[in-house]
């Protein structure tokens, strides 16, 4: 299964593209938390690409395709990555 994400830029002009994004990270994680694999395939900035893909789903051209987000099965489990300490990813320091 490929989820297709689509947004219409007229109902929401300045963060359709963001909402478009978060809707396919939620996606990809909730894939994730019930045992699917996903990858986030970014179409938004590739204007051939998006115009090939709403050829070939019949989406109109007003709307905008921000991601395609393939779903299955993953073929193996991989390994648990390291995490870095929080103290080497958080910095608290005071502006101004």
């Amino acid at each position: 299964m490929v989820i297709a994400v689509v947004v219409a830029p007229a109902k929401d002009p300045l963060h359709h593209l963001e909402a478009g994004a978060a809707a396919t990270q939620n996606m990809a994680l909730l894939a994730h938390a019930l045992g699917y694999a996903s990858f986030w395939a970014g179409v938004a900035g590739r204007k051939e690409v998006e115009r090939e893909i709403k050829k070939l789903l019949g989406i109109p051209r007003h709307m905008r395709v921000v991601a395609l987000l393939p779903l299955g099965k993953p073929a193996y489990e991989p390994e648990p990555g390291q995490r870095l300490p929080l103290s080497e990813l958080v910095v608290q320091e005071r502006m101004g």
